[in-house]
């Protein structure tokens, strides 16, 4: 009986492992820019290639720029710094990089919301574009964008979602564009900088092992390398918010080899079929333990009813306006309450309302708040539909 019972398991897990290994696979879309992540948005690919194309070598570092400059190797000869971030600099950060631009390097920064001091002098604006959606990218719901690259005339075509934010840069700063996307304008760009340049691209998933393996996007990026083909370059990974899974697996390093990789299989059906056994021993009934009560809405209603009862209806329209402006400019990364007319425009594209209507809507809130006069049950009310709708249309819960 015992001999037939393993046989089956050991049949039946057999029979996982090929369906397993015959399965089309997964993929998993979250962008890590990670020099051992596979995946369409990691860089294994990506720097793969690059390291046997870029004439003068390339090569992956985790080093800061405060250690590149204190890198005799690096500081040597000019070299092409190459930056994956989508956490910006510091002052400290853009400091640096004003030096090793000015000593002749040519830095290349992807993705960049913000830089810490840099931003005024260059006049520099990252403008919100989309928010890249496996869901609306395989569907026809994703419109088609073309990348312009201005030097050659090159154009790619790719998916809008694709292209997350827009360059404004102020026309008195001396700069090259590189390369522009339909009419919304610029998505990559160049700084002289004393000896080198500064290049500042808004194309983070273009440069990755998708973009690489895309026919149309490999021109883009070779054209955006090929500003530093004169020189060695280094990518550096200090400035992610994080690295591939694979690597920070404990058995990494094991399912690397074959020999190590099948020692770790048979050590894990060893331990599967001794829990196995063990259970068929000692099975104990699991008590039905109940999870523990969500009471953050019923502190929301409980605030909610005390302002009602107290009849503070400007105080609701102004906790309501404060949490729209949250939400908003989480998703959006444009503020409610001290939107310009571009950033009003923009959220009136996101949201399918007019720019007079989301305007109007925002205005009476904020005067709402005042104090200036009395609000009534009706006013309060008409002022939260209106916060509602926009959260809504954005498809954000309320």
């Amino acid at each position: 009986m015992n001999r037939k019972f393993i046989l089956l398991i050991l049949g039946l897990l057999a029979l996982v492992y090929i369906a397993q290994w015959r399965m089309p696979r997964h993929f998993n879309w979250t962008p890590t820019y990670a020099h051992g992540d596979d995946q369409p948005f990691g860089c294994l690919v990506f720097d793969s290639i690059l390291a046997s194309a870029m004439p003068h070598g390339y090569s992956v570092t985790r080093q800061s720029l405060w250690q590149l400059q204190r890198d005799s190797a690096f500081m040597a000869s000019p070299h092409g710094l190459l930056i994956h971030t989508e956490q910006g600099f510091d002052e400290a950060s853009v400091r640096q990089l004003r030096e090793l631009t000015e000593a002749g390097h040519v830095v290349m920064i992807v993705g960049c919301p913000w830089m810490d001091g840099l931003d005024d002098s260059l006049g520099i604006a990252m403008m919100w574009n989309s928010h890249f959606s496996i869901q609306r990218y395989l569907t026809s719901d994703d419109e088609a964008a073309t990348i312009t690259w201005r030097p050659d005339g090159h154009e790619t075509v790719l998916p809008a979602s694709m292209i997350e934010r827009i360059i404004h840069v102020d026309d008195s700063v001396s700069h090259e564009v590189l390369a522009t996307v339909d009419s919304l304008g610029c998505v990559a760009l160049s700084f002289p900088m004393g000896r080198g340049q500064l290049i500042v691209a808004s194309t983070p998933l273009l440069m990755t092992n998708y973009g690489m393996l895309h026919d149309g996007i490999r021109g883009y990026i070779c054209r955006l390398m090929g500003r530093m083909s004169s020189m060695p370059v280094v990518r550096t990974e200090a400035y992610m918010k994080g690295i591939a899974q694979a690597e920070q697996s404990p058995f990494y390093v094991l399912l690397q080899r074959p020999p190590l990789r099948w020692a770790l299989y048979l050590a894990v059906l060893t331990v599967l079929c001794l829990m196995i056994f063990t259970a068929r021993r000692r099975q104990r009934v699991i008590p039905v333990v109940a999870p523990p009560k969500n009471a953050n809405l019923e502190l929301v209603r409980l605030v909610g009813t005390l302002a009602w009862q107290q009849g503070d209806h400007r105080g609701l329209v102004e906790r309501k306006l404060q949490y729209a402006a949250e939400v908003v400019r989480r998703l959006t990364g444009v503020d409610l309450l001290t939107a310009d007319a571009d950033g009003l425009h923009q959220l009136a594209r996101l949201s399918g309302l007019t720019y007079d209507e989301l305007r109007l809507r925002i205005a009476n809130a904020r005067e709402a708040t005042t104090g200036h006069h009395v609000v009534t049950p009706e006013e309060m009310r008409a002022h939260l539909d209106n916060l509602n709708d926009i959260i809504r249309n954005l498809g954000i819960p309320e």
